[in-house]
């Protein structure tokens, strides 16, 4: 009933998903800093 391949997925996509996110928050926080800064 193992399968390697979903344990590899199963660490991976996470792995990859966290890696995402925070770039895409560093990207929105220097976009919500540089909008911020001018608008308000």
């Amino acid at each position: 009933m193992t399968v390697p391949t979903e344990e590899a997925t199963a660490k991976y996509v996470p792995a990859a998903a966290v890696i995402r996110m925070s770039l895409a928050l560093s990207g929105i926080i220097g976009l919500k800093g540089h909008l911020g800064g001018k608008t308000s």
